[in-house]
């Protein structure tokens, strides 16, 4: 084949979008984090950070690590007690922190992680680039949650 096939270009434009167009996604923001729901305490969710951008005074998600595509995501506690979150199953090797606070110029961060498995811990081809995170939560409190 010596030229793109439609399916090619399909691909390509859902990952990156078609050609001269820039939607960033509605989560691109802090202030416009999407408010997750859970159902028997889990909750999966499917988005994308093309074209998302890195905010004036927003920290960075992991250390060492500046990223520059975060999508925001806000949960509200309804009981205390210990918030697992994961980006097992992204296609992309993700940054992930957790935060409370109230403007994304003043986040106190709780949890970060850039690989599930660290640097070292395994051959580099095969590592867990995904992110997994654990913290405490309390009844009534609101988190943030970064992707990027």
């Amino acid at each position: 084949v010596d030229s793109l096939r439609q399916d090619d270009i399909d691909g390509a434009q859902f990952l990156y979008g078609t050609p001269g167009s820039i939607v960033r996604p509605a989560n691109d923001a802090f202030a416009n984090a999407i408010a997750l729901t859970f159902a028997n305490n889990v909750v999966s969710v499917t988005g994308s950070n093309v074209n998302a951008t890195k905010e004036a005074g927003e920290p960075n998600h992991a250390p060492n690590e500046p990223g520059g595509a975060s999508v925001w995501w806000r949960r509200t506690a309804p009981l205390s007690g210990n918030l697992a979150v994961t980006t097992a199953g992204s296609n992309f090797d993700t940054l992930l922190a957790a935060y409370t606070g109230t403007t994304v110029g003043a986040l106190t961060q709780l949890a970060a992680n850039d690989d599930e498995q660290a640097p070292g811990t395994a051959p580099e081809a095969p590592r867990i680039r995904t992110s997994l995170i654990t913290f405490p939560v309390t009844a009534g409190t609101t988190y943030y949650l970064a992707v990027d």
